[in-house]
């Protein structure tokens, strides 16, 4: 492209020849579009961990629940109603899953710890659908979610 006219100082002459790409911006949108959902959809829940020991509930056919153990600071934190994962030490959660529960209602035991009754949602069926004998002592680590939020609001 010749310029003719030097009276012309500031002329934007494209770098390299041909047609200049109109799919920058909009590409550009869409990634960050992108990027702005995955924020928001990714949770990012707020756990306290206890000690767990899973529990035959006589009055229900095929029931269990579990008597966990948390330090006061984190009963505190603790309401009814909140989703609760049960990992079983002798069942390793990488191929074994999670067992899920609701916490039913909370026991102080003394100025130090407080118990945590927890009804099981789905017997003792992983989240990966596979089911785990019952038997005595069958034991683990609980996490109770207190909070639930998404990495977008852990962000801002």
């Amino acid at each position: 492209m010749n310029i003719t006219n030097h009276n012309l100082k500031h002329v934007l002459v494209p770098k390299r020849s041909g047609p200049t790409s109109l799919l920058g911006f909009p590409l550009l949108i869409f990634i960050l579009s992108i990027v702005l959902i995955m924020t928001y959809s990714i949770r990012s829940p707020t756990l306290v961990k206890g000690k767990g020991i899973v529990l035959k509930d006589d009055s229900r056919q095929g029931g269990f629940y579990i008597n966990a153990s948390f330090n006061n600071e984190d009963t505190s934190r603790i309401r009814s109603g909140q989703i609760v994962w049960l990992l079983i030490k002798k069942y390793p959660p990488g191929i074994w899953g999670r067992i899920n529960g609701r916490v039913q209602r909370i026991i102080s035991a003394d100025s130090n710890t407080g118990n945590v009754i927890v009804q099981l949602q789905n017997s003792l069926v992983t989240d990966r659908n596979k089911s785990i004998p019952f038997q005595s002592g069958l034991s683990g680590d609980v996490f109770i979610v207190v909070k639930d939020i998404s990495l977008l609001q852990r962000i801002l």
